[in-house]
């Protein structure tokens, strides 16, 4: 992450015309910029990812008590200076973020919530990994720390799982392609200070699995599919040591039409047998986002999360888009079933 900040300072005073290096004390104007990482410094008001701009002379210090705060104390300072570079403007300041975890939700295009021309137009740009670097930068830029990937059943497209190898599609250069992307993504962000999380919707496997094993693709409650979902789990976090952690989707198809109906209760015993124990069999200790609903029961999803014991807090993730606020004037309750939309003014 500090040689990222480093990278983007660099870059950003020589497109201003300014020359950087070292040894340039003859020039008629100098200025020396120091990055100062210290984890002392949290007992000095300075907040984890917050940091302190002072200046001293021509002497210029941004200081964090950890490298992500460094990071956004040199973005502080570039957008100071502007595109002109002029460094006399630089006011000092210090910044804690009001907000710990600051997530954008990205809803990829394969094994999408809902297939159609609109995902499809977006294959070939979320496998185009300048596309991604360029994704991350504006991250940065606007102090988003952790990016959210959801689709409906992500593991085919980054595992051949080990006792289910019919589940992925792909022959082994397809799917080598595939952890390429993964790998390399993930890295990416992990270098500017983001996190990365794989969330789906539940209960889904792939169509190639149902097949396979003789399941159904939705909502199917057979130890065969909580065994499969359990070792995917285990599978991704061992072969992707940057994925910072993993999400679940307490709804959608866990019961929720049909007559296969699971109590709030019955849903977090699900997640628990997959989601939880997977992490629990990992190599390595990941971060765990768990979304709420309106179907579920804070007491279970409560049980759940403490049996998980992970050594970072779960993030529970609340979805508020009844209202759609955003998209149209109206206050509107929207959404889609097998009988088509239903749209219901208040």
């Amino acid at each position: 992450v500090l040689s990222y900040a480093a990278t983007r300072l660099a870059d950003h005073l020589s497109a201003g015309g300014i020359s950087v290096g070292e040894g340039l004390s003859g020039k008629s104007t100098y200025h020396q910029i120091v990055i100062l990482c210290d984890e002392e410094l949290s007992g000095s008001g300075i907040a984890e990812e917050g940091f302190r701009i002072s200046r001293k002379g021509d002497i210029i210090t941004v200081s964090g008590s950890n490298s992500k705060g460094c990071l956004y104390g040199v973005m502080d300072l570039l957008e100071q200076v502007g595109p002109a570079c002029n460094l006399d403007r630089i006011i000092e300041k210090e910044v804690n973020p009001a907000l710990s975890f600051r997530a954008l939700k990205f809803n990829l295009p394969w094994s999408p919530y809902r297939p159609g021309p609109a995902t499809d137009l977006h294959l070939e740009t979320c496998r185009d990994l300048s596309f991604w670097e360029a994704f991350l930068d504006m991250m940065v830029e606007n102090r988003f720390n952790a990016l959210t990937l959801w689709n409906k059943h992500p593991f085919p497209y980054m595992i051949r799982a080990r006792n289910y190898p019919a589940a992925t599609p792909f022959n082994e250069n397809e799917l080598d392609e595939w952890r390429s992307f993964w790998k390399t993504l993930f890295r990416m962000a992990r270098v500017r200070g983001i996190e990365t999380y794989i969330v789906n919707w539940n209960i889904v496997v792939s169509p190639e699995f149902a097949l396979e094993y003789g399941t159904e693709v939705h909502n199917d409650l057979s130890e065969e599919v909580i065994k499969y979902t359990r070792e995917s789990v285990t599978q991704v976090i061992n072969e992707y040591e940057d994925l910072t952690g993993l999400g679940v989707t307490l709804a959608d198809w866990m019961g929720n039409w049909g007559e296969r109906k699971m109590s709030p209760a019955d849903r977090e015993d699900w997640i628990q047998e997959t989601f939880v124990e997977g992490m629990k069999a990992a190599d390595r200790k990941v971060k765990f986002i768990h979304r709420a609903v309106l179907a579920g029961d804070p007491g279970e999803m409560r049980r759940v999360i403490d049996y998980a014991d992970l050594p970072d807090r779960t993030v529970v993730e609340v979805k508020f888009n009844w209202s759609h606020g955003h998209s149209t004037p109206k206050l509107s309750i929207t959404h889609a079933n097998d009988q088509g939309t239903i749209m219901r003014e208040f």
